[in-house]
């Protein structure tokens, strides 16, 4: 079974990677950091679109619900439980530590001093107000849990490739929005997350519609909200994507369904293969390259644990707008 379930993945990924990459003219190692540069369309995009409505995804969604449920994936998902509910709800020590450790640090570059206590007094109560007026308090005293429908009171959390819906057991805190190409549980959203429309609820426009989630009755996501939720997780997702502009792709569409100005947390988990390249003795800096990456696109890491397996990393939203290079 575990050859089985080897086959099936690997196979999957080279099938996607030979059929999206086809056209390429120059080679990209497959763990290329995400590109920063503005996406656009090509050949690669509806080739992706093809191949991953074409069908035949039942096998693959099949064997890595098998490996969500190995113990090694669990420690992960639950690192990222962890880290998104410290991050939303715990306010003090939470974003708003992230954001005060942030203008600690501009502070001291710009003056040469350190901030004093008056200081830092001032500057989190300026925080905390223009969190409040742009997204109310509305759990707890964390100044991050806006809410939106249909969230009510609770942060919204959105599991991209959420395939066995592992943050449902997480609804007491967070309202889940899972979703997954070939869903393996009924409460998790058909969705091609690369494709999905994403704008401002309740505006007229070519993009927007008037809703919060838009799902139709067969459970596929149409629509997801603008700078609404706490967390964005892809678990395991971004080394499946075969291209590096996709994969950048996927961190700007996450970047606008988080909340900017540091009220959001991109949660990402990757395989320890993302590193070593082709040659499992040689490692190259692959991951120094995705956190510039990500972070050029409006982000900066806060959080960042090796475990077995796999790398675990932690992004704060910087910035305000759908995405904001840093200086």
């Amino acid at each position: 079974r575990s050859r089985w379930r080897r086959e099936t993945i690997v196979s999957r990924h080279r099938e996607l990677r030979a059929t999206v990459a086809a056209s390429r003219t120059r080679q990209i190692t497959d763990e290329s950091p995400p590109r920063e540069s503005p996406p656009s369309p090509s050949d690669a995009d509806a080739r992706w679109r093809d191949a991953v409505s074409s069908g035949g995804l039942e096998a693959y969604a099949e064997a890595a619900e098998e490996v969500g449920n190995r113990a090694w994936v669990g420690d992960a998902l639950r690192w990222c439980a962890t880290a998104a509910t410290d991050f939303v709800l715990n306010g003090f020590r939470g974003a708003e530590a992230f954001a005060a450790r942030s203008a600690r640090r501009s502070h001291y570059e710009r003056t040469g001093t350190r901030m004093s206590d008056e200081e830092e007094a001032t500057m989190r109560a300026a925080l905390r107000e223009r969190w409040r007026r742009r997204a109310p308090v509305t759990r707890g005293d964390s100044p991050v849990g806006g809410d939106y429908k249909p969230g009510g009171d609770k942060p919204t959390l959105v599991d991209v490739g959420s395939c066995w819906d592992y943050f449902r057991r997480h609804e007491d805190v967070f309202h889940v929005v899972a979703l997954d190409l070939e869903p393996r549980r009924p409460t998790v959203l058909r969705c091609d997350f690369l494709n999905v429309r994403i704008g401002e609820p309740g505006r007229a426009g070519d993009d927007d519609v008037d809703a919060d989630v838009d799902a139709d009755v067969d459970g596929s996501l149409r629509f997801l909200p603008r700078n609404a939720a706490g967390a964005v997780v892809m678990s395991l997702v971004l080394s499946y994507v075969p291209t590096p502009r996709q994969r950048g792709e996927m961190v700007r569409r996450a970047r606008k369904v988080l909340m900017d100005d540091g009220r959001g947390v991109l949660l990402i988990v990757t395989p320890h293969s993302t590193d070593k390249g082709h040659c499992a003795h040689k490692a190259l800096p692959v991951l120094k390259e995705w956190r510039a990456s990500i972070e050029s696109m409006g982000f900066e890491r806060v959080r960042y644990e090796r475990m077995r397996s796999v790398h675990c990393l932690a992004f704060r939203t910087v910035g305000e707008g759908p995405g904001t290079k840093k200086a």
